[in-house]
C-alpha cells in the first residue's frame, strides 16, 4: 500500500478502513451469521458435498482468532503504513542495484 500509486492506493486504503467504519457489534454478529451451524459457510459446505453434516465452526479457537484478526487488523496496518511511507524510494532502488532481491531490500 505504501508503494502503490493513484487508484490502487485508494482502493487498498478503503478496504483497510471499512472495518473501522462499522461497529464491532455488527462485525461480530456478521461472523456469527457466517459461522453458525446453519450459517452461510456450513450451508455451502453441505450443499457442495464437501462435508456430510454441518461443522462446529462457531465458538472455537479458530473462530475467535479469525474474528479478532478482522477487528484488530486495521490497527496494525495503519501504523506500519505510516512508517513505510517515510522510507525513501531511493533506498529500495539502491539495494536492488547492489544485487539485493525484493524481499531483502524490503527487510533490510
Amino acid at each position: 500500500m505504501a508503494r502503490l500509486q493513484g487508484g490502487w492506493r485508494t482502493c487498498i486504503a478503503v478496504c483497510v478502513l471499512i472495518p473501522l467504519w462499522t461497529s464491532v457489534l455488527v462485525r461480530s454478529y456478521a461472523w456469527i451469521v457466517l459461522l453458525q451451524r446453519n450459517g452461510i459457510i456450513n450451508n455451502a459446505l453441505v450443499s457442495t458435498g464437501i462435508v456430510s453434516q454441518p461443522l462446529r465452526l462457531l465458538y472455537t479457537e479458530g473462530a475467535v482468532i479469525l474474528a479478532m484478526t478482522h477487528v484488530l487488523l486495521p490497527f496494525m496496518i495503519l501504523p506500519i503504513y505510516a512508517a513505510l511511507r517515510t522510507i525513501p524510494d531511493e533506498l529500495t532502488r539502491a539495494a536492488r542495484n547492489l544485487g539485493a532481491g525484493a524481499w531483502t531490500a524490503f527487510a533490510r
